[in-house]
């Protein structure tokens, strides 16, 4: 009995340790290896480049149509050029002009949508290196709850062996015996499950870095609180000045409205110039050259360009409420993820300035009180459930004030977290 409450007592206290470099540099690891292998983060990066091809299409001329043709005047003589009056050959050349100003908004527009995916790049990695972060802080959790469980094994084991050595004496009942073998099997069922999760997480964190063949990821001793001293002003404005998908949205709002503008110039028309020249290869007949000047009338202003403008406006509009809908959206994560954070300092300190301490000087007294055969089966038991519940509590808050922090991070555009 004496070795099990030494064992107990040094299984159950945690080392007061602080996180190797090892541990720091897995995580670092894992977020470069999702940065540089991302199938996502490269499609965006072609995408860019696709776009960036687009803004001088965007401002180019349409390509000028040349023109080239015979008028032959007898159906009976196959070329009559430069012999009958009415035969030529005609030369021409056809150019669009668009209105002046509307190439210049077309490009801006572009120009703003290559802007757009950038930020939507930047978005995408602030959001892939949260995911990384969050998914180690759950490989963490799992790796801490599985030993936590392996460890309850031991010590109901150890109980049992105890309980059968009191019931062969006839100090204890067989219902002892029983009792802690049924926590053991509910145990061993317990933990399969969680290694099966514990398999999921990992394939997940596979995928999320790209990893084509997944081993097995290296037990995870410890988790250093990330250093949190922000204020949630702070918080807040950082939030709003540098949020990517905030930025991503005034983005589409100035390509709106330099569509509103381009919708206001397509009220007035676009010219086609044609020039055309008749040659009749003879000195009897003179040659001939010809331009034509073409535009639409906006005789239907009414059902299309002025709609057009409104609808433009619209959009405009409705981007702007979808902006203030984020922005509130923004100043509500903040303070839950705030929130969140200070209640998981809260309970670690709880737990760390005496609760854990408290319940493992407590499982010290319950075994010696079972076998002094001064308390029942169920308080040993109450009691390692106890130790086992509170520990796993604790990793529990750790892990949620760092995905709250991780969710910071995204939140402030990288800036804190």
């Amino acid at each position: 009995m004496k070795t099990f409450i030494v064992v107990f007592i040094l299984l159950f206290f945690p080392l007061q340790v602080l996180a190797t470099d090892k541990e720091k540099d897995l995580l670092d690891s894992l977020v470069k290896e999702a940065l540089m292998n991302s199938p996502l983060l490269k499609s965006m990066e072609f995408a860019i480049e696709e776009s960036e091809h687009r803004i001088p299409q965007s401002g180019a001329l349409p390509d000028p149509v040349i023109s080239v043709g015979v008028v032959n005047e007898s159906l009976d003589e196959f070329f009559t050029v430069g012999k009958m009056q009415m035969s030529k050959s005609d030369f021409g050349v056809k150019q669009m002009l668009p209105f002046p100003g509307k190439l210049k908004l077309k490009t801006d527009m572009a120009t703003y949508d290559t802007k757009k995916l950038k930020k939507g790049y930047e978005q995408k990695r602030l959001e892939l290196v949260s995911m990384v972060r969050v998914m180690y802080y759950d490989l963490y959790g799992l790796q801490q709850e599985i030993s936590l469980l392996e460890l309850k094994l031991k010590y109901l084991d150890v109980l049992e062996q105890t309980a059968t050595s009191l019931y062969s004496t006839g100090e204890r009942s067989v219902n002892d015996v029983l009792m802690v073998q049924t926590q053991k099997y509910e145990t061993i069922e317990m933990l399969e499950k969680l290694r099966g999760n514990l398999k999921k997480t990992e394939a997940t964190l596979c995928q999320i870095i790209g990893r084509g063949k997944c081993d097995k990821f290296p037990e995870i001793e410890i988790v250093t609180l990330h250093q949190f001293y922000y204020k949630e002003d702070a918080l807040m404005k950082y939030a709003l000045d540098n949020s990517k998908e905030l930025d991503m949205l005034k983005l589409e709002i100035a390509g709106a409205g330099k569509n509103v503008e381009l919708m206001k110039k397509e009220v007035f028309p676009d010219v086609e110039i044609m020039a055309n020249y008749s040659a009749r290869f003879s000195d009897e007949f003179l040659d001939m050259w010809e331009v034509y000047l073409s535009f639409p009338v906006p005789i239907f202003y009414e059902q299309k360009q002025k709609h057009g403008i409104l609808e433009a406006k619209s959009n405009v509009s409705k981007l702007t409420k979808d902006y203030e809908e984020l922005s509130l959206k923004v100043k509500s994560m903040v303070i839950s993820e705030m929130a969140q954070i200070e209640a998981s300092d809260r309970i670690i300190a709880l737990y760390r300035e005496g609760l854990l301490e408290k319940a493992r000087l407590s499982a010290d007294t319950a075994v010696t009180s079972y076998r002094n055969n001064t308390s029942g089966i169920e308080s040993v038991i109450k009691t390692i459930n106890t130790v086992i519940n509170y520990e796993r509590k604790h990793v529990e808050a750790i892990m949620e004030r760092e995905r709250a922090i991780a969710n910071i991070y995204v939140i402030t555009g990288g800036l804190a977290g």
